[in-house]
């Protein structure tokens, strides 16, 4: 669990990707950026390792004042494979786009 922005995501404050290298043994929750964030920032999580990840619950929840369309939770990830959002800053809202 963690919140770009904050604690080991600082970095990713105006968004990035989150690589797993290896399958999370417990669900994680990734808070996305607080406001401001820039237009089209992106922000993700990818699978880095060579296996792909079967079972473990990967989500994101918004920051406040932010929407995101449907809710992004994956079970399944191939193998060196990213889903990533995209910020849309007239709307506030975080689009998936893979």
């Amino acid at each position: 669990t963690g919140t770009f922005g904050t604690g080991a995501l600082a970095a990713l404050r105006s968004g990035g990707l989150v690589l797993f290298t290896t399958q999370p043994l417990a669900a994680v929750t990734l808070t996305l950026p607080p406001n401001p964030v820039p237009d089209g920032a992106k922000a993700g999580f990818c699978n880095a390792a060579a296996t792909n990840f079967a079972t473990t619950a990967i989500a994101f929840v918004t920051s406040t004042g932010q929407t995101l369309p449907s809710t992004v939770s994956i079970t399944a990830l191939t193998a060196t494979s990213c889903v990533e959002l995209v910020f849309n800053r007239a709307t506030t809202t975080w689009y998936r786009t893979r």
